[in-house]
């Protein structure tokens, strides 16, 4: 499905409360930014195995979507600027997402309780668990974080591993593997 056509094919789906776009690889960025009646009853979205898609935007106008999963999208770089206005968001999980750099500049809803990141770009991994900077400023109020970590244990820092903050770390021995 082509980014351009979607809008076409949502058209009258106001009942729709999960969306899952599994492999759209000629997707470069998704707009939800149709107008405020497109759809209102939108609580999930899922996107995964999308390999070309870089972007996210348009997210104002989704004021039930409580869930975002955005993985194995090896380009994707950029969650929607505007996610911080989606009141109702409650989880936001992004996995195996390497260009992902940075958060949103304006933060995330108060409204997330559980956050999932892993195996972003590098920068961020290491920013997050080292819990300083602007990007760990942005996710501090959310009460559950699970940062999984995909790297050699002998070359994490002490402080990585024995942090009590962090809710699940997922440490691979590369070495060691077959």
């Amino acid at each position: 499905v082509q980014s351009s056509l979607l809008q076409r094919y949502l058209q009258g789906l106001t009942c729709l409360s999960t969306l899952v776009l599994d492999g759209c690889n000629s997707m470069i960025s998704l707009s939800f930014d149709y107008g405020p009646h497109l759809l209102p009853a939108l609580e999930t979205i899922n996107i995964r195995y999308c390999d070309d898609l870089a972007s996210l935007d348009g997210f104002r106008n989704l004021g039930a979507l409580r869930e975002l999963i955005v993985a194995n999208c090896y380009n994707f770089c950029s969650l929607p600027a505007d996610l911080n206005t989606v009141g109702s968001l409650n989880k936001l999980v992004i996995c195996q997402c390497p260009l992902m750099r940075f958060l949103p500049q304006d933060g995330l809803p108060a409204s997330v309780q559980t956050i999932l990141l892993s195996n972003c770009a590098p920068d961020l991994d290491s920013e997050l668990q080292r819990k300083e900077g602007a990007e760990w400023e942005k996710i501090v109020h959310i009460p559950v974080k699970k940062l999984e970590v995909y790297a050699a244990f002998h070359s994490l820092p002490i402080q990585w591993v024995l942090s009590p903050d962090l809710v699940c770390y997922r440490l691979f021995d590369l070495h060691n593997t077959c």
